[in-house]
């Protein structure tokens, strides 16, 4: 693993990460894990998530474990994430019966994603640093049962820019 990769799992030492979301009434959406690097790429298939720095042929499965494996020489059964960078990103999907938007909101100082059902926000989750929420996607990520959302994220400016994955675990179902 490239010794200038930042991977952080909650409980770990990183305090503070799901933000106010209980005191606002919304169920608090767990972070599962956070990565970065000035390089990285990321794909996902189902069940999968990968991340790695192309130039270098490692990746990592953030939601597997810390050990790093060689980047695959074929990546076109893997859909790319956070390759380019969307005004106000959300993604749509369902739980149980309810359609359900998951929606990039806040400043680039606090940025945060909600799950909203019916106009109201039912779930909320910070990313616990400044950046631009650049992609969302909600998928099976892992071989857990249950959702992932996915939020692809930038921080920095110029040669400075960092990209980066907050993946948050989806709630069986809400109220």
């Amino acid at each position: 693993m490239s010794p200038h990769w930042w991977v952080g799992f909650p409980g770990a030492g990183l305090p503070g990460l799901i933000g106010l979301s209980s005191a606002l009434g919304a169920t608090a959406l767990p972070l599962v894990t956070d990565v970065a690097d000035r390089q990285l790429g990321a794909w996902w298939r189902a069940g999968e998530l990968m991340v790695g720095v192309e130039a270098e042929g490692i990746a990592l499965r953030p939601l597997v474990g810390p050990d790093p494996i060689s980047l695959p020489q074929d990546l076109s059964a893997w859909q790319v994430i956070g390759a380019s960078c969307a005004d106000a990103p959300q993604a749509t999907f369902t739980l149980g019966e309810r359609v359900v938007v998951a929606r990039a909101v806040g400043s680039a100082e606090q940025p945060r994603v909600q799950l909203v059902v019916d106009d109201e926000v039912r779930a909320e989750g910070s990313l616990a640093r400044p950046a631009v929420p650049c992609e969302i996607v909600v998928a099976q990520l892992d071989p857990l049962p249950g959702l992932e959302i996915l939020v692809a994220w930038r921080a920095g400016d110029g040669d400075a820019v960092v990209r980066g994955l907050s993946i948050f675990r989806a709630p069986v179902s809400l109220p």
